[in-house]
């Protein structure tokens, strides 16, 4: 693992795969058979279940549900190239808010494009062999650069407008056990899944020590089975923290300037970065479909009123 590289693709591109090399082959597939158990025998009516409408089927809290699920896990969050890796982009002291297993069933629709909340950094452990990014995340690189926040710009496709535009992103393509890293600010969502296969993830979304937005209510019975583990540090609240509104009411001069996944927040910074011909273009386009359906929207509503 070539951590610089790794680190340099992170910030300019805003998304990294750094590949499988933490577990062992047997501890990936162990993972992954652990997780999808988990998820199968959770209770559709269990607080941790998730439902479809929240962007695919899952499972909150999951190493809560297995104690090999948290041993492994904490393997690959001690590994010290990650940890590299994520403090290049929060500092030290960063904390995570939630580990949640995602599947992407046959049929989803996929997830609309957006951005998450000021500071959110995230890792995506893939459970299966995904090169083509069936329903995976996907990206628009170097996004997280735009000084305008998505929602701002009025560029929130919606995922019927991904599908057919989805020649324009990158989506997390990945192997069983493959790690990877992105700044929640990239533009992202999800692809449709139009195969008869489901794809897995495990997403652990975190955050500087200076900022969270929440965080999962974990038992205290958890908390002390796993006291002798580095995660256990991670997903202690910090009772100090400052919780930041939404980006669009976001206060720029409260951040600390040395944190790059919070400095992105700050145009006086951003609007420095060079954006590539190919990032401006795609932006210019995206402004245009958005255009033409908001100057097609009273037509197509004018002819469902007289079909009907």
């Amino acid at each position: 693992m070539d951590v610089n590289q790794n680190i340099y693709t992170l910030k300019q591109q805003g998304f990294v795969n750094i590949g499988s090399s933490i577990l062992e082959k047997s501890e990936i597939n162990e993972l992954s058979d652990l997780s999808k158990r988990a998820y199968l025998k959770l209770p559709q009516d269990h607080d941790d279940h998730i439902r479809a409408i929240h962007g695919g089927e899952g499972v909150r809290r999951l190493p809560q549900h297995n104690p090999r699920i948290s041993e492994l896990l904490n393997k690959i969050l001690s590994d010290n190239a990650l940890k590299k890796i994520l403090t290049s982009v929060m500092n030290d002291g960063y904390k995570i808010w939630g580990v949640h297993f995602r599947r992407s069933c046959p049929g989803e629709s996929g997830l609309y494009l957006h951005q998450d909340a000021v500071g959110q950094v995230s890792i995506a452990i893939s459970l299966d062999d995904n090169i083509q990014g069936v329903g995976a995340t996907f990206f628009l690189p170097s996004s997280h650069w735009i000084p305008d926040s998505l929602k701002k710009l009025g560029l929130e496709l919606s995922h019927k407008l991904v599908s057919p535009l989805r020649f324009l992103f990158s989506p997390l393509s990945s192997h069983k056990g493959d790690v990877s890293v992105f700044t929640n600010r990239t533009w992202h969502g999800r692809l449709p899944n139009n195969t008869n296969q489901e794809h897995d993830v495990i997403l652990i979304g975190m955050f500087p020590d200076s900022c969270i937005y929440g965080y999962d209510e974990w038992s205290n019975e958890y908390i002390e089975s796993i006291k002798d583990m580095e995660l256990n540090q991670l997903i202690e609240y910090p009772k100090h923290a400052t919780i930041f509104s939404d980006r669009e009411s976001f206060n720029i001069s409260s951040i600390d300037k040395n944190i790059f996944s919070l400095n992105l927040e700050n145009p006086s910074v951003t609007s420095k970065k060079k954006q590539s011909f190919r990032l401006f273009y795609t932006v210019q386009l995206l402004k245009l479909v958005m255009l033409i359906k908001k100057l097609l929207s009273p037509i197509v509503r004018l002819g469902r009123q007289f079909r009907t």
